[in-house]
């Protein structure tokens, strides 16, 4: 923030509003620009109700789950009418108000994560930029912890699995070496993802893929999927 920005915010009286206003800068920075809130995660505890909760009353439809070994991933949408999950895995890393949800099949969560949030059990925000790097760079010298930088494995413990368990399977474990978690001031994870995630070592790229997207098409093929 700025110290304009901060004079204006403290001496603001109680009812008064400021509005900033920021110049257009034509030589802003490229990869910021490129920065979009694709999605936001929770941890839950019981997938048939966080599914039905988020699907009758805010109108979010399952898009796809993803067993990747020790937890199930839940990824929701709005889908407008006509829109197709094709529609959305076509550009799913430039779409926003995407919903993610994690459950952990082994277990409860890990104690870290009941101590950092117990009421809300949020997890991270999921930020999609072409240069995820050039991100970490900033969030540095910022001074922004580092929870995962590129290509770096993490525990499973980290991730909130109990201990022993499994690790994820091979195909997540090539898409989760592309991208990176920081944390804001107050704590909160936000995780940095590119928007062209390619997963070279994925076997379920095919023609087109991406990642994960390639393998949750081909599950959309697949009739019980149907």
């Amino acid at each position: 923030m700025t110290d304009q920005a901060a004079e204006h915010y403290r001496n603001l009286s109680p009812g008064e509003r400021h509005v900033f206003r920021h110049d257009t800068d034509e030589k802003a920075d490229a990869n910021l620009s490129s920065v979009l809130l694709n999605h936001v995660c929770f941890r839950i505890t019981s997938p048939e109700a966080s599914l039905g909760f988020f699907d009758r009353v805010l109108g979010y439809k399952a898009l796809f789950a993803w067993n990747i070994g020790p937890q199930t991933v839940f990824f929701l949408h709005r889908f407008q009418v006509g829109e197709t999950p094709e529609d959305v895995f076509a550009n799913m890393q430039s779409r926003q108000g995407l919903i993610e949800l994690i459950w952990n099949r082994d277990g409860p969560l890990n104690t870290v994560y009941e101590k950092a949030a117990p009421q809300t059990r949020f997890f991270h925000i999921g930020i999609t930029v072409d240069d995820v790097q050039d991100i970490l760079d900033k969030a540095m010298a910022f001074g922004s912890p580092i929870h995962k930088s590129l290509g770096v494995p993490v525990s499973m413990t980290e991730l909130g699995c109990a201990e022993g368990t499994a690790h994820f399977v091979q195909g997540c474990e090539k898409i989760f070496s592309k991208v990176a978690f920081i944390s804001d001031p107050d704590g909160n994870w936000i995780e940095l993802v590119p928007k062209k995630l390619v997963s070279t070592g994925c076997r379920s790229t095919g023609e087109g893929g991406s990642g994960c997207m390639g393998c949750t098409r081909q599950l959309l093929q697949r009739p019980e999927m149907s």
